[in-house]
């Protein structure tokens, strides 16, 4: 009887042991996934993708942090790969994975989209891949001599260019100068009896002063802009800047100074 009992035993273990493995088998480890703050993935200045899934325990910006350092990690060689977006799914998750040649960078999932947008897994995988391609390029660029030279030569070209133009404005701020003295001591103007040409002489050696400080401001802004464009790390730097002073003159040729 106790044989017969242990036989018992040792076939229902296996039968419990057989449905437990078939129940894996079929129903594979649910991953938890809902929405959380958003986070950005951004490298060399430019921003990749917004991330916003939570999965299991893992933030969006863990998920970023992570999808940074695969993208630094990349060696010099690897920056021409291809760079693909495809749809994947693991276990429950499905969505969107981005490679550089046959490494993954990132996946994107449904919980990662701005609803307010109305773009799909798509259009945001594909968007995702360009915009990678462009921080790539960007990299290979600046580690090439040729390129950085031209950048160098650019950038100390209009630095000089900078330089001349500041000497033109001190030179005709101090003849400006020498103009407004000499004829502040051989006129006279009088209201009422008052003399208010000192008045006036004042207020046009202030005018003269903020024009020339004015001048110097707005070349240093073009300076900076078009410098900062030459080298593709501060590339987008140099865009922004670009893009609000072309946004501050629309606003002011429309009259509506902000």
């Amino acid at each position: 009887m106790g044989i017969i009992r242990r036989l018992f035993w040792l076939a229902g273990l296996c039968l419990a042991a057989m449905l437990t493995l078939s129940q894996a088998l079929a129903d594979p480890t649910v991953i938890d996934v809902r929405g959380g703050p958003p986070a950005t993935v951004e490298v060399w200045n430019r921003p990749i993708v917004t991330l916003r899934a939570v999965i299991g325990q893992k933030t969006p910006e863990q998920r970023v942090e992570q999808v940074r350092q695969r993208i630094e990690v990349l060696p010099y060689e690897d920056l021409g790969d291809q760079v693909l977006a495809e749809p994947a799914s693991v276990g429950n998750l499905q969505g969107w994975m981005i490679f550089v040649g046959t490494q993954t960078i990132v996946g994107i999932l449904p919980q990662d989209l701005d609803p307010e947008s109305g773009l799909t897994m798509e259009q945001v995988a594909q968007d995702t891949a360009e915009r990678l391609r462009v921080v790539l390029q960007a990299r290979a660029e600046q580690q090439r001599l040729p390129q950085l030279m031209r950048g160098i030569g650019f950038a100390v070209s209009a630095t000089l260019l900078y330089v001349l133009s500041l000497w033109i404005v001190v030179r005709v701020e101090a003849w400006l100068e020498r103009r407004r003295a000499s004829t502040a001591r051989r006129s006279h103007f009088r209201i009422f009896g008052v003399q208010v040409r000192p008045l006036f002489s004042t207020l046009e050696r202030y005018a003269i002063k903020l024009i020339a400080l004015g001048a110097a401001l707005v070349g240093g802004y073009l300076w900076l802009t078009f410098t900062l464009v030459q080298f593709p790390y501060t590339e987008p730097w140099g865009r922004e800047l670009g893009q609000y002073l072309r946004t501050l003159l629309g606003n002011l040729g429309a009259g509506v100074p902000r």
